[in-house]
């Protein structure tokens, strides 16, 4: 038997344009929650930004939120925290760094309810946030990631 554990990034810039959101929406994540759903023996973590979840709300898309919240509740998806608007944290300073993990949490936490979302993930990215880079980076580095 082979055990595979997924974990599955969901971000889209606050700019993001509607139109690219709607098809992002009708052509990754909806058929995403759909195949979830119809294999209830399967397991994935998703980490998902709270300004993407904002803009699924507000952009007429909340039948995304409500099934990745169904998919919690069932035990299927494990939500994990991140920083709200997807900076690279040890690039901005710590306390930028720790306001954006606990307004993602509380952002999350409203549109996916209680539960093990973020626990321990933003631990470790607090941590990341101490671990700066080296002051000679090289050309490039920040835009990998």
């Amino acid at each position: 038997m082979i055990h595979w554990a997924l974990l599955l990034h969901f971000y889209q810039p606050p700019t993001q344009i509607p139109s690219v959101l709607r098809r992002i929406c009708d052509e990754s994540y909806r058929p995403l929650l759909r195949v979830l759903r119809d294999h209830p023996r399967a397991r994935v973590t998703v980490n998902v930004c709270g300004c993407l979840a904002e803009m699924l709300h507000d952009h007429g898309h909340a039948d995304v939120i409500e099934g990745l919240r169904a998919l919690a509740e069932r035990g299927q998806v494990e939500l994990t925290g991140t920083a709200k608007f997807h900076p690279i944290l040890p690039l901005i300073p710590p306390t930028e760094a720790r306001h954006q993990i606990v307004q993602n949490r509380k952002t999350n936490k409203f549109f996916f309810g209680p539960g093990p979302a973020d626990r321990g993930s933003s631990r470790r990215s607090w941590r990341a946030v101490r671990t700066r880079l080296p002051s000679s980076r090289r050309p490039g580095i920040a835009g990998c990631c």
